[in-house]
């Protein structure tokens, strides 16, 4: 279906997907800190000040934040340090630490289903690689990769040979050949970038969830690694979501969507990077500028700064047609006899998140 691809050394790099295809949705997703521990030194104080009483302090993190992506579509979101970008990723992955988080409202939907926080968590079709991840620096990139082969793929119903091919395809994928041997603490940062992927790639997931692919990185390296996502999504035909903080215009080139986050963790945007966002932060919001990159900037700069424009755009985002048609998209899917009639048509089989 999909025809493989080269890298610069002429190596085949195959980027064809094996996997299901999924639709990642969530919908007014509203999420709070959780301070349950009423033993802590801190909860202690607290409850001096209150006469003894216990009093839970809650902070909000996400207010309202809803998203779709597709197979083939990368997602990006996007604001200043802060605002629940990650949050927001650990949530989605089921990551995310029920003793101090709380979801208080909203729905994490697959295909429309509704999902649990323990389907997403325990579901391979889910891959999260984290801003930084953490290696065992002496073993080798080979090692690691082995090692994580024999761990992740457990459950599926392949040999220890099976795995290593595995492996070697993957190293192929992400152009790691050269540093195959390569100790872990010698890799350069942009190495070390592709070796998470490539750990999270093992299990060949339908869904990837990037913290900060490309921070610390240069501008070279930076598109080079967005060039190596862009086809994970588009010839892969994976739904990507990616956390950035201050992308360049050429970064933007790689993306489809975008959502925008504020202080407090509002929305500010959600909509097609080339179509809609300029348009909307210009004529909709009166921001000064001419690029995506000058807009966002505006509303990623301090609180003290930003404070009216951002809220604005919240305001303004929260009654446009751009949210309508939001809401639309994420609402769960009541016949779900007829989406697997449909995923059936496709697959030849209906593909089960669930199960994976």
């Amino acid at each position: 279906m999909i025809s493989d691809k080269s890298n610069d050394d002429g190596v085949a790099m195959n980027f064809t997907n094996k996997h299901p295809e999924f639709t990642f949705s969530w919908s007014r997703l509203c999420v709070q800190t959780r301070d349950d521990n009423k033993f802590s030194c801190a909860a202690y104080l607290r409850g001096l000040k209150s006469g003894g009483k216990s009093q839970q302090q809650r902070r909000e993190l996400l207010v309202d934040v809803s998203g779709i992506v597709q197979p083939g579509q990368i997602l990006a979101v996007m604001g200043a340090s802060g605002v629940g970008k990650t949050t927001l990723l650990k949530v989605l992955s089921g990551l995310d630490d029920p003793s101090t988080l709380e979801l208080v409202s909203g729905t994490i939907m697959v295909n429309g289903r509704v999902t649990t926080r323990n389907e997403r968590l325990k579901s391979s079709c889910i891959g999260h690689v984290e801003q930084n991840q953490v290696f065992t620096e002496t073993m080798t990139l080979h090692e690691h990769l082995i090692f994580q082969a024999m761990l992740r793929m457990q459950s599926l119903s392949m040999t220890d040979d099976d795995r290593r091919a595995c492996v070697f395809e993957t190293i192929k994928l992400l152009g790691l050949e050269k540093c195959t041997s390569t100790i872990i603490s010698k890799l350069s940062g942009g190495e070390r970038k592709r070796l998470a992927f490539a750990t999270v790639a093992l299990t060949d997931p339908s869904i990837m969830l990037i913290d900060e692919p490309t921070s610390n990185l240069d501008a070279y390296l930076a598109k080079s690694l967005m060039d190596t996502i862009r086809k994970l999504a588009v010839e892969g035909r994976r739904s990507v979501i990616i956390v950035l903080h201050q992308p360049t215009s050429e970064i933007f080139k790689f993306i489809d969507l975008l959502c925008v986050l504020v202080q407090n963790g509002k929305q500010a945007f959600f909509g097609s990077t080339n179509s809609e966002a300029s348009p909307f932060f210009a004529n909709d919001c009166g921001l000064i500028g001419s690029s995506l990159d000058v807009y966002i900037e505006q509303l990623a700069a301090p609180e003290t700064t930003a404070s009216k424009e951002a809220l604005q755009a919240v305001e303004r985002f929260a009654k446009s047609s751009y949210a309508l048609s939001l809401d639309s998209l994420t609402t769960p899917t009541n016949n779900i006899s007829s989406l697997s009639s449909s995923l059936t048509t496709t697959y030849g089989s209906t593909p089960n998140f669930f199960d994976k």
